[in-house]
């Protein structure tokens, strides 16, 4: 397989999409079900917190620019703990495409196809993922 890369610009746009598929999808409920009336400043914390954890992600791998995100857990934590990190962080990316899929399906289902089951829905969207 060849060593392919996306540049700066492709990340951006996948991170943008991604986070605002999930704010709109996710967020929102989420989010007044715990801080009530106060929603508005756990978003303002949320997104600064965010951007903090965004900057120090893009310093480290400016510091270990020829190295896989995997390859630098290890190379940070050593060979043990960061490659239970690392499998961590697989098993993370699994568990937020099936959220983020189960999520899709909902609100398709809900507000646009009321009369098609969501497993439906949510195999039709799995396959084009795939």
């Amino acid at each position: 397989m060849p060593n392919d890369k996306i540049n700066s610009y492709q990340f951006l746009v996948l991170v943008i999409l991604f986070t605002v598929g999930t704010s709109i999808l996710i967020v929102p409920s989420a989010l007044v079900a715990v801080a009530k009336q106060d929603g508005w400043i756990a978003a303002i914390l949320g997104t600064g917190i965010g951007i903090v954890i965004v900057w120090v992600f893009t310093k480290i791998s400016l510091w270990f620019p020829n190295i896989t995100f995997v390859q630098l857990i290890e190379t940070l934590f050593g060979k043990w703990i960061g490659k239970a990190f690392s499998l961590i962080f697989v098993c993370m990316v699994f568990l937020y495409t099936i959220t983020i899929l189960y999520h899709s399906g909902t609100f398709l289902t809900t507000h646009v196809m009321p009369n098609t089951p969501v497993a439906a829905t949510n195999i039709l969207m799995a396959s084009c993922i795939i």
